[in-house]
């Protein structure tokens, strides 16, 4: 085979890797569309009448069965004065990271606004694990290798025992053959209940407790189990469980002592929960925490699959007001038919879960829920944009961190930066494992009357979330040393370490001198860092893009796709070398330039 031919036979084969990454880019960005085409049914006879229906059918029988077996009703005659309830069937396809469809389920809950307070019920609150405290757990973690696995408790809410008297008309599809004159009398709590959910907190909870569980006081929702030398940890979301232990036993022994009491369902190695995708490199000692698919489904639920992304999420030079609201019918006519605010609350989860680096575009555009404009329409949809263009993003823990298991914290903030209230905007980040384990950007309470004032006030804002993470790890038992805390203004190190009063400070409100106290305490202890060394800077202002990417790495934000996409990673690594390959052999074969193939811009360099 000649050269020509070779040559030939290479370019095709970089042609096909070419095409088959574009297929694979083509397959990852339609996985939502993949998902939007299947119609969940929006009622009972729809699930009967729609192509699926065997499925739905099995779903039901199974939730039917489900409902038996936890005894949560008997047939009545309705008592005089009593009302039944309706109820009715939701109907929900599982997908799996990649978009294919794990299961049908069929979910039968009661019309809880039916109820009436008092009456039906009393008590409905039940609390839930802190994304905080969610995060600092997998810190932990990856800084421990430890064990980590979850566990779902299937049909949870039936396992709650219900205190008051309720009645239910018999569900659809589980009609019982010649008793439809009778109706349910509710034995345990169901779904839709406004006290289903706080009826099995109860019961999961009194039944840790029993097990040898003890719940910790800085986050109900966390039980750690004493005595011993071993680690036994279970943080509850309703009914996920995340189960961490230090040996891969203790984790068997917890999920046999779960399904001694309730049936669960064994879900492995921590991979999705609350939304989140955890990853673990175990090798590298490090885990990661993203929400890709989320950010891909918003895209596209705006329908702004066309916009072309940016590299930052706010623009430096646009500075939101009151006045970018509408002032005429004409302006709000351009907003009527722009889900403002479910853009914004859809970037809001998107940043408590795992992007600190648009915190300050959220914190700006939140402000206009109530009237929006046309410009901060166009800043949600800038924020928007820069997600498109980080769309693999996450934060990553690194358990090999000089710091190890101690916190650090960052603290910031912007002078008056609000110009309709001429508020300052507080900013904090705390880390553990070189990665964000909390942050916040909110703006300040009252007007700071100096720069001074606002980084003092910001201290305290941050020094609050330090010490509820120092107990936590107490009860834990990670013992911490005095927490640095990181402030780029001298002035305001000095008021902290130092109780005087002068003229410029003695108005300042004895809520936020408590930071003088824990550093008397030695909780915490006050450390200069340069403005451009300090990674909460990116959460009170916007930045420019070389300012974005020296602290984003920084905050722990990294693209995470390296981890999770291996093999598209390594059809570029081969398109790549085939190119290579074309290159060499193109100046090998042809370096007469006076020959046809060797004339200047005919090159693969011109390819």
């Amino acid at each position: 085979m000649c050269a020509v031919d070779q040559l030939s036979e290479k370019q095709k084969q970089a042609e096909l890797l070419v095409a088959a990454e574009n297929m694979a880019n083509k397959n990852e960005n339609s996985t939502v569309s993949k998902m939007a085409a299947r119609i969940e049914p929006k009622s009972f006879k729809e699930a009967m009448a729609c192509g699926d229906s065997l499925h739905w059918r099995k779903a039901i029988d199974e939730e039917g069965r489900s409902l038996i077996a936890h005894g949560t009703w008997k047939l009545v005659k309705l008592p005089k004065g009593k009302r039944a309830l309706t109820s009715k069937w939701i109907f929900k396809i599982k997908y799996d990271a990649l978009g294919n469809i794990e299961r049908y389920k069929a979910r039968l809950v009661i019309r809880g606004y039916e109820q009436i307070k008092y009456i039906d019920y009393e008590e409905i609150f039940a609390p839930v694990i802190r994304l905080e405290s969610l995060r600092l757990l997998l810190a932990l973690v990856a800084i421990n290798d430890w064990e980590c696995e979850q566990t779902d408790v299937d049909t949870a809410f039936l396992n709650g025992d219900l205190a008051e008297e309720v009645y239910m008309i018999q569900p659809e599809g589980l009609e019982e053959a010649g008793k439809e004159d009778l109706v349910c009398q509710l034995l345990q709590a169901l779904y839709g209940l406004k006290q289903a959910p706080r009826a099995w907190h109860k019961k999961l909870t009194d039944y840790l407790k029993s097990k040898g569980f003890v719940k910790l006081d800085s986050d109900s929702c966390i039980y750690v189990r004493t005595g011993g030398s071993g680690v036994a940890i279970i943080g509850i979301y309703v009914d996920d469980l995340l189960l961490i232990a230090d040996t891969a036993s203790r984790i068997q022994e917890m999920k046999s002592m779960l399904s001694a009491g309730f049936k669960c369902k064994d879900m492995g190695a921590v991979h999705h929960i609350l939304g989140l995708r955890v990853k673990r490199n175990r090798a590298l000692k490090t885990l990661s925490i993203d929400q890709t698919a989320y950010a891909k489904g918003v895209i596209e639920k705006f329908n702004l699959m066309q916009l072309n992304p940016c590299k930052t999420p706010c623009d430096p030079n646009v500075i939101l007001s009151k006045e970018n609201c509408p002032k005429n019918e004409d302006e709000r006519a351009q907003m009527k038919n722009k889900d403002y605010r479910g853009l914004v609350g859809s970037l809001m989860y998107l940043m408590t879960g795992s992007r600190p680096d648009i915190a300050f575009g959220i914190q700006c555009v939140s402000k206009y829920l109530n009237d929006p404009g046309l410009a901060h329409w166009n800043a949600a949809k800038r924020i928007l944009r820069y997600v498109k263009g980080t769309i693999g993003y996450g934060l990553v823990i690194d358990g090999r961190s000089r710091t190890g298991k101690q916190l650090t914290a960052f603290v910031d903030s912007d002078y008056a930066k609000d110009i309709d209230t001429r508020r300052s905007v507080s900013g904090y980040v705390m880390q553990m494992g070189d990665c964000a384990i909390t942050y916040s950007c909110k703006s300040q309470r009252t007007v700071a009357l100096s720069s001074t004032e606002a980084e003092y006030m910001s201290l305290a804002h941050g020094v609050k979330e330090m010490l509820f993470l120092r107990e936590l790890l107490m009860e834990l038992g990670v013992q911490q040393h005095s927490t640095a805390v990181n402030v780029d203004n001298q002035s305001a190190i000095a008021m902290a370490n130092n109780p005087v009063h002068h003229q410029r400070t003695k108005h300042i409100h004895s809520r936020y001198h408590f930071v003088r106290e824990r550093v008397a305490m030695g909780d915490i202890f006050i450390e200069y860092v340069g403005t451009k060394d300090n990674v909460a800077d990116l959460l009170t202002k916007s930045v420019t893009v070389d300012v974005l990417s020296a602290l984003r790495g920084r905050l722990g934000v990294r693209d995470v796709r390296d981890d999770v996409e291996p093999q598209r990673n390594l059809r570029k690594k081969q398109a790549v070398e085939i190119l290579d390959v074309l290159d060499t052999g193109w100046l090998e074969n042809n370096s007469d330039s006076g020959g046809a193939l060797g004339r200047a811009g005919s090159g693969p360099a011109e390819w």
